[in-house]
């Protein structure tokens, strides 16, 4: 999608920043159905120590647990799981590049401002991105990355509403 032009440089940072938020907040809920699904598979464990456990681990290895638990707790799910986890797998990558890139903005070509979503300033790849902003990551395209992480969050839910215990 092309970047969007601002009358000036405030609302074209303020308008991705906001966006880039949101999608943040979108992911948040990615975890959190996560780790509820973590704690349902591993029964009336303490909770103090699942939740230890689970914000110790990183995305990757919880996912692996998740998997190994749906594989002990309900193994008829097992390939339903697989697809989840691949919807999951599939925004990971994006969500770990909003998280760690930046904001950067500048004169769009028709004389306004531009902001986009831009690899750390001390990497080379910002250059290149810098160069061509046009196709870079702007305000609605974050916004299109919400949607997805809303889907991934949705799937993760709709595969642990599907157990009998918990209708």
């Amino acid at each position: 999608m092309a970047i969007k032009s601002y009358p000036n440089i405030g609302e074209a940072y303020s308008d991705v920043t906001y966006s880039l938020g949101f999608a943040l907040t979108q992911w948040q809920a990615v975890e959190l159905k996560l780790y509820q699904l973590f704690v349902f598979l591993c029964g009336d464990s303490d909770r103090k120590a699942i939740n230890v456990v689970f914000h110790e681990m990183p995305l990757e290895v919880r996912l692996r647990a998740l998997t190994e638990l749906v594989a002990m707790r309900a193994p008829s799910q097992a390939e339903a799981w697989a697809e989840v986890v691949k919807k999951v797998h599939k925004q990971r990558r994006m969500r770990d590049k909003l998280a760690h890139w930046t904001v950067v903005g500048d004169q769009h070509k028709d004389g306004g401002f531009t902001a986009w979503l831009s690899p750390p300033t001390t990497s080379e790849q910002a250059r290149v991105v810098y160069e061509n902003n046009h196709s870079a990551m702007g305000a609605q395209d974050l916004l299109d990355k919400s949607r997805e992480f809303q889907i991934a969050a949705h799937a993760v839910h709709e595969f642990m509403m599907a157990f009998p215990e918990l209708v």
